[in-house]
């Protein structure tokens, strides 16, 4: 699940910026 969220993380930053 961590893992999970930390990808979905990294993507919304990705998206972000």
């Amino acid at each position: 699940m961590i893992v999970v969220l930390f990808i979905l993380l990294i993507i919304v930053g990705s998206v972000f910026i």
